[in-house]
């Protein structure tokens, strides 16, 4: 069941960056932004939940 959950959450995250790099076009370049854009992008992901 972790494996399946762990998956989504991979895939939400690919989609979410892809999004939001597009949308915003915001390329991380570092590993800082990286660390950003992923704790950023589960905040929001979280709040919509």
């Amino acid at each position: 069941m972790k494996k399946i959950i762990k998956k989504i959450k991979e895939i939400i995250l690919d989609i979410w960056k892809y999004v939001f790099c597009e949308a915003f076009d915001l390329k991380p370049k570092t590993k800082d932004d990286k660390k950003f854009l992923k704790l950023f992008g589960c905040c929001v992901l979280l709040g919509l939940l």
